[in-house]
């Protein structure tokens, strides 16, 4: 596997995550009293969200020239679970339950497990 497509794996994580708290920090701001367009469609939060995860979409489409969908998938899966989980606690306040804790260390080694 070369340079690049490991780049477009990263690429595409990154992305994913991003696209996912944008959108989650967007929906903690939205006034449903305003209608759908101002709530959602002209939140900046809500469009930079759907950019970034419509940006992951050509990054993972050319992972996935060289590299197997049972893989890509599962590592893109869990690895957005591992940022997105540190990222809920220190920024949107969620508790991590220990059980969350035992989870992403379980997930990170059925990430390098996954990739050997």
């Amino acid at each position: 596997m070369n340079l690049n497509i490991h780049i477009g794996l990263i690429l595409t994580i990154i992305l994913i995550s991003i696209g996912n708290i944008a959108i989650k920090i967007a929906m903690n701001r939205v006034d449903k009293t305003k209608g759908i367009i101002t709530a959602y469609i002209l939140n900046p939060f809500f469009i930079a969200g759907t950019v970034s995860l419509a940006l992951a979409l050509p990054a993972y489409s050319y992972v996935l020239t060289d590299m197997k969908l049972s893989v890509v998938y599962p590592v893109m899966v869990s690895s957005c679970f591992v940022i997105v989980l540190p990222v809920s606690h220190f920024y949107f306040k969620e508790n991590i339950s220990l059980i969350q804790i035992i989870g992403i260390i379980l997930i990170t080694a059925g990430i390098w497990l996954v990739l050997k």
